[in-house]
């Protein structure tokens, strides 16, 4: 329930290395499901899809596109 502190964290490592993968992934699951905040949660994802060589980005750019259409 300390999303704000989550959000403050996570972006602190953002900061640091706006390419890291997993503060990319993190950021837009916070931004998505408890801040309701859509277009930094896409941002986030794009950039996960952008840097990450998961096999999870498809699976991330299908929730870019359900997002797009809220």
């Amino acid at each position: 329930g300390k999303f704000t502190d989550a959000e403050s964290s996570l972006r602190r490592a953002h900061a640091i290395d706006n390419k890291n993968v997993v503060a990319n992934y993190n950021l837009g699951l916070l931004y998505e499901l408890y801040l309701q905040d859509y277009d930094l949660a896409i941002e986030h994802y794009k950039a996960y899809v952008e840097y990450s060589s998961s096999e999870d980005v498809k699976i991330v750019s299908r929730w870019i596109k359900l997002l797009e259409r809220k």
